[in-house]
């Protein structure tokens, strides 16, 4: 039985696809959802060594803000679970390393996660957070994804194909 869920989000529409569903799971089995969002290391731009107006302190400052609001936002959207909000910084660690350390010492029994369903060179490029996941973690990981609009298409192709084609006049 499913008692504490960890769901992660960074505040897009993407997250927030698995947010609900993880929303939605914890109001059926009335479970704790913990809403994990992970602050990626900030890397100084290039050129900030040779006088850019950069302030690091700041920046990070108001990056951890930002995230904070993330955190809140996602707090409204979880309204009526026994939900709680925590946000982590990654301090030199990949952000599924953080999300499998936190999954562990928060003993949760579900971890909920969106994915992009990259492929090819673009996932060879970015990695996989997901990925990374599904594969270190110790608890079961329910990935989520909005449906493309291939396969919207293809799923309105295949239902068309299904239904009885019209006789033909000549």
């Amino acid at each position: 039985m499913l008692q504490h869920i960890l769901v992660t989000t960074d505040g897009t529409a993407l997250c927030n696809s698995a947010l609900d569903q993880a929303r939605e799971l914890a109001l059926r089995l009335d479970c704790h959802l913990t809403i994990l969002h992970v602050i990626p290391d900030l890397e100084v731009p290039v050129g900030a060594a040779d006088g850019l107006p950069f302030n690091y302190v700041d920046e990070c400052d108001r990056h951890r803000d930002a995230c904070q609001n993330i955190i809140q936002s996602a707090l409204q959207r979880a309204a009526g679970t026994q939900a709680d909000g925590i946000v982590r910084e990654a301090s030199g660690r990949t952000i599924a390393q953080v999300i499998v350390e936190e999954a562990d010492a928060l003993n949760v029994d579900l971890i909920v996660m969106s994915t992009h369903c990259r492929t090819g060179i673009s996932r060879l490029l970015t990695g996989s957070v997901a990925e990374t996941v599904l594969h270190h973690a110790r608890q079961p990981v329910l990935l989520t994804h909005e449906p493309s609009r291939t396969t919207r298409s293809k799923s309105s192709r295949s239902r068309q194909s299904d239904s009885p084609s019209p006789a033909r006049t000549s």
